[in-house]
């Protein structure tokens, strides 16, 4: 995990992601290439038992990024929610998780706004989203 978090912190310089479609796509061949080893993250891997899941900061990427593990209970989400226009990309480092993408939500004719769900992604350990 440290070769990773170098091969990161080198990829994103002192620039956050931002719009650069370059950095973005480097980034996420980065996070597929390393092969999860349980040994590499496990002391970062905390569960705060009753939570829906911990966040746990792994390294603070030059200030211009965030490496989090978060660890689920068992059979418990995540709201939903947006990530305020920043990039967000994950990797599945042991198990299995369903992640539902929504479209934003548009007007209905009655005035209320209405989430649409686009497609659930099924990850299995090592997958990327």
């Amino acid at each position: 995990m440290q070769e990773l978090i170098t091969s990161l912190n080198i990829a994103m310089g002192d620039q956050a992601l931002g719009d650069d479609l370059k950095t973005v796509r480097k980034v996420k061949q980065l996070m597929q290439a390393y092969t999860s080893q349980s040994q590499d993250w496990v002391q970062h891997a905390v569960y705060h038992e009753g939570a829906r899941y911990t966040r746990n900061l792994v390294d603070d990427g030059n200030g211009k990024y965030n490496l989090l593990i978060l660890v689920w209970g068992e059979n418990q989400s995540s709201p939903i929610h947006d990530h305020a226009g920043s990039h967000c990309m994950m990797k599945l480092l042991a198990g299995e998780l369903n992640e539902d993408l929504f479209a934003w939500p548009k007007q209905s004719e009655n005035g209320d706004k209405e989430l649409n769900h686009k497609r659930t992604a099924a990850l299995k350990t090592n997958s990327v989203a």
